[in-house]
């Protein structure tokens, strides 16, 4: 599977996940997530292992928002997301 990740990564294409229930969507944006934050012991002996100890790669922020089972209020959700621009938009 890492593989088709890393291929996925490098196209620079933005990528809508759609696909029915129960068909690994949050799996892979785990995988992602673990990929993107550079846990490399949990990559060891997959495809995107050789990726991870190549020079080009550095770990980068990682922001999964789940939208199935929001959460908390906005002033809870704007000290946790950083931006230069932490207006959060009301539901008014």
């Amino acid at each position: 599977m890492t593989m088709y990740l890393h291929e996925l990564i490098g196209s620079g294409d933005v990528v809508f996940l759609s696909r029915p229930r129960r068909f690994g969507k949050s799996l892979t944006v785990s995988t992602l997530d673990s990929f993107f934050s550079g846990d490399k012991e949990l990559f060891k002996g997959l495809a995107a292992e050789k990726f991870m100890k190549s020079q080009d790669f550095t770990p980068k922020p990682v922001i999964n928002l789940a939208m199935s089972r929001p959460s908390g209020s906005k002033e809870k959700l704007e000290t946790r997301v950083p931006s230069k621009n932490k207006s959060v938009p009301s539901k008014d």
